[in-house]
């Protein structure tokens, strides 16, 4: 193993933050990122006194890694980039770790990549904010409520006067799906979609419910299920409009004449059923 080299006293941050600059895990593997963290903060942790020892057994523990085979890729990817040095003396030995940056990289400025906010946009966003929320909310309510309690004003302005935190639909009526959101092509439909915007909206106006967002997962995940039923635009919008009707909290597959019983709720997957297999699938998708 190469001589343990003089380190700064905040040298771990400083070779992280190189580490993400580099996209270092969008080109070596996000195994081999992590075992790189581990090292380099225990480096910090004994205070760059040399070397950190590690057997096999506890980095594929604390990694995650269920096998050995992913271990060794991940630190043979992470020694050739020129981040990690590594030395033991047999395959049942400990070994010996620390990690270098690697020539080129360290003339970089490890700063961020970015302004974390725009220039102009929080400090103008916020005053925006701050002051419509004032005027909306407590002038208002000073002059309508004759001095009694607050109004509702948004006064959450970020970014370019925008609110931080996500609305629900502003108009329930005119429903447009988020841009991001995937729809199925045997539902996309002008009335499947307003029948999935009034749902939107019951659910919404439920304060027993959480809000179904522009762009959200739930959102989503509500047109999966509609399209997973392989129904009718009919029968689609019918029992949607029926749920609403109901005052149910979740959609469900129509029941063919012979499931029903003439008081029961349908049966079958519903949003969560889909937004757990959409979490699966993205999951499946990261492992390859």
């Amino acid at each position: 193993m190469s001589d343990y080299p003089k380190r700064d006293s905040h040298f771990a941050h400083k070779a992280f933050r190189l580490l993400h600059k580099t996209c270092f895990a969008a080109t070596d593997g996000l195994d081999a990122f992590a075992l790189i963290a581990v090292i380099v903060h225990t480096e910090d942790a004994a205070r760059y006194s040399g070397p950190v020892s590690f057997w096999n057994s506890q980095l594929q523990e604390t990694l995650g890694f269920a096998k050995w085979e992913r271990l060794d890729r991940a630190r043979k990817a992470a020694v050739k980039s020129g981040w990690l040095n590594y030395s033991s003396t047999g395959h049942r030995k400990i070994g010996q770790y620390f990690v270098t940056i690697p020539e080129g990289c360290g003339i970089l400025s490890d700063t961020v990549i970015e302004s974390c906010y725009p220039s102009k946009g929080y400090q103008k966003g916020y005053q925006k904010g701050y002051q419509d929320g004032y005027q909306d909310g407590y002038l208002k309510g000073e002059q309508e409520r004759d001095g009694q309690g607050y109004g509702e004003g948004d006064g959450q302005g970020y970014g370019e006067g925008e609110p931080s935190i996500p609305k629900p639909f502003p108009n329930p009526s005119i429903y447009t799906p988020g841009n991001d959101v995937r729809i199925p092509q045997s539902v996309n439909s002008e009335v499947i979609t307003a029948a999935i915007g009034r749902w939107i909206d019951h659910i919404n106006n439920d304060d027993t419910h959480k809000n179904i967002y522009p762009n959200s997962p739930q959102e989503e995940a509500t047109w999966r299920l509609v399209a997973s039923w392989g129904e009718s635009e009919e029968s689609t919008v019918a029992a949607i409009d029926a749920a609403i009707a109901g005052q149910w909290s979740n959609l469900r597959k129509p029941e063919s004449p012979r499931q029903s019983n003439g008081n029961s709720k349908p049966q079958g997957k519903g949003i969560m059923d889909h937004l757990d297999d959409m979490i699966a699938e993205e999951s499946r998708n990261e492992q390859f």
